[in-house]
């Protein structure tokens, strides 16, 4: 078989900076989510503000864009600047503004913002999002083999989930986990990303390295997370029925930002209002925090998906030879290895 002659090729999306994930919704379109630039620094809005900017991006790439352009690397994306700098002071905004190694050039803020097209979302900086899949919901309730599985409810169908692999040069880091995108029947989104499966330190790192990578669903509705920290598969299943109306809570993003929380306008079809996720209740080295809302069993086995996770309410111990197991019961929203 003779190799593929990119020269014929067709540009289909063009001003993308390392879109490593890549995944189609049920409608058939395209998205992507984009690890922005680093080591950001422009005196007019307040010197190094690499800590906060460039946002980390999810974009759709419809088939009547074609051929057009997101910005990079002329453009990038405010995720957070204050109002001093003249920025909008709330995290999530999604402005454009032209890279300062531009400015010589014909790339302003002002050209960025007429001639390229926004990100649908704007996410933490250096989150580093390497992963992204949708949830396809099927009722698999009379399937033996998934009867006791966990998959997810159908409440979730058509949800984004997306694993941050975390950042290297931010302080406080950010990252290190997996969330979710609600998405509305119409294939928009309509919350900003809610977290499902992070540490619950006093930051974003683990203390032996969980580093999500990808994300996808088996056939039963369960959710496998790859990560190369410490090299394991992490199953996640959902302790209650297929048919349940789960109703998600947004959640702060733990992140240091000096932002407020984006308050979109009321037309918009994505909505936020944070709620923090309840504190850790004992004393841990290594504990899982998700929503006390969402029950769901993480069970993590090295270099290979485990056959089955732990059940709610059980301990496994780690070892060597397993890796380790978590299980999270709804009651206490947290538990240890």
């Amino acid at each position: 078989q003779q190799p593929l002659n990119f020269n014929d090729g067709e540009v289909f999306a063009d001003g993308l900076r390392n879109e490593v994930g890549l995944a189609f919704d049920s409608h058939g379109d395209l998205w992507g989510v984009e690890n922005a630039a680093d080591r950001l620094y422009r005196d007019d809005l307040g010197g190094d503000i690499h800590n906060d900017n460039p946002s980390e991006e999810l974009n759709r790439f419809r088939e009547d864009q074609a051929g057009e352009t997101w910005g990079y690397p002329h453009c990038w994306s405010e995720y957070c600047l204050p109002v001093e700098n003249g920025g909008s002071g709330m995290k999530g905004a999604n402005t454009p503004w032209a890279w300062p190694s531009f400015f010589d050039s014909e790339y302003t803020d002002e050209w960025c913002r007429e001639n390229t097209n926004e990100s649908v979302m704007s996410m933490p900086a250096h989150s580093a999002p390497l992963g992204i899949t949708f949830y396809e919901w099927r009722d698999m309730s009379q399937e033996e083999e998934c009867r006791a599985s966990g998959g997810f409810p159908k409440s979730m169908d058509k949800y984004a989930f997306i694993a941050f692999h975390g950042s290297w040069n931010r302080r406080p880091p950010t990252g290190y986990k997996v969330v979710f995108v609600p998405f509305d029947g119409e294939g928009n989104p309509t919350a900003l990303p809610i977290d499902l499966f992070r540490h619950n330190g006093d930051e974003a790192k683990w203390t032996d390295p969980v580093r999500p990578v990808d994300v996808q669903f088996d056939r039963c509705g369960s959710l496998f997370v790859t990560e190369d920290g410490t090299g394991s598969v992490i199953k996640i299943t959902y302790s209650g029925g297929y048919f349940d109306e789960y109703v998600p809570i947004e959640t702060d993003v733990v992140d240091g930002a000096s932002c407020s929380p984006f308050q979109l306008p009321s037309s918009s079809p994505i909505m936020n209002s944070p709620t923090k996720i309840p504190s850790a209740s004992q004393d841990t080295v290594d504990s899982v925090s998700v929503p006390a809302e969402i029950p769901v069993t993480i069970d993590s086995s090295e270099k290979k998906p485990p056959s089955s996770g732990p059940s709610v309410g059980q301990s496994e111990e780690p070892s060597a030879a397993s890796g380790k197991s978590w299980t999270l019961a709804p009651d206490d929203n947290i538990c240890c290895p």
